[in-house]
């Protein structure tokens, strides 16, 4: 067991690890992100014996919160909250961490393309850790007919019913879900769902080869038209246009 003075991020590529983490004991197979902080007291014991594999970034600790502070200067402190921090990452995700990985290890650490593709990746990870996390750990301070929406709009057999149609299954009445979503976040509970189906489909054309019609229909939106308004009025672009982008920056990178 150990403790360390800088961050660690560890995706898990092949096999599978026992992580006894803060008292907990934890099984990581492939595709599994960690985040340990400084604070962590952790082991890590290969339970295939030496045939499971790993990548580690570590990153100092005032890089981090540098890191955090230009986002939210809150992100710090809410990182340490959780008992641990692990979750799943898509397998192209994975594989696109190997491949520029291995491109790493050929390249010498003097070349001006070293340290961008490692902070290309580096930036990556990042952004799969803030996506992942920030509202769950933002969750907690919520009142609970707030949290109980927020985990009702996350459920994706949700997605076909309206605000009006789930405020009963909450308990609470549209009117009061409104008064309390403007007053904690800031924003209608329309448009918080509208995100969180918007987030959804993003990941689904970011991890798979889905049609863009599937993924309108699996995020809940009746017609394709009326998905890419949504879409573009969300990230400024349409679906088809983002997944051209996100398909020329990982050509790019190979």
């Amino acid at each position: 067991m150990h403790t360390h003075e800088h961050w660690e991020i560890m995706i898990i590529t092949e096999g599978s690890y026992t992580h006894k983490i803060n008292n907990i004991t934890r099984t990581l197979n492939p595709n599994t992100l960690c985040l340990i902080r400084p604070s962590d007291v952790h082991i890590i014991v290969d339970t295939m014996r030496k045939q499971s594999s790993h990548i580690n970034f570590e990153i100092t600790d005032s890089f981090m919160k540098t890191i955090f502070d230009l986002t939210d200067k809150t992100l710090y402190d809410d990182f340490q909250k959780p008992d641990y921090i692990e979750f799943e990452i898509s397998q192209r995700t994975t594989q696109y961490l190997i491949e520029n990985i291995q491109k790493l290890h050929m390249m010498n650490r003097s070349e001006p393309n070293y340290n961008k593709l490692l902070m290309v990746l580096f930036f990556d990870l990042l952004r799969n850790i803030l996506y992942q996390n920030i509202q769950t750990m933002h969750e907690n301070s919520y009142p609970a007919p707030v949290s109980e929406m927020i985990k009702l709009m996350s459920d994706k057999q949700s997605f076909l019913l309206s605000i009006e149609e789930l405020c009963p299954k909450s308990n609470y009445s549209h009117s009061h879900i409104i008064n309390l979503f403007k007053k904690h976040l800031n924003m209608t509970p329309v448009r918080y769902f509208l995100n969180v189906k918007m987030n959804y489909a993003q990941n689904l054309l970011e991890t798979t080869t889905m049609s863009i019609i599937s993924i309108s229909s699996q995020a809940g939106f009746a017609s394709l038209s009326h998905f890419n308004i949504a879409f573009k009025k969300v990230f400024g672009i349409t679906p088809g246009m983002y997944r051209k982008k996100l398909n020329r920056f990982y050509s790019a990178e190979k």
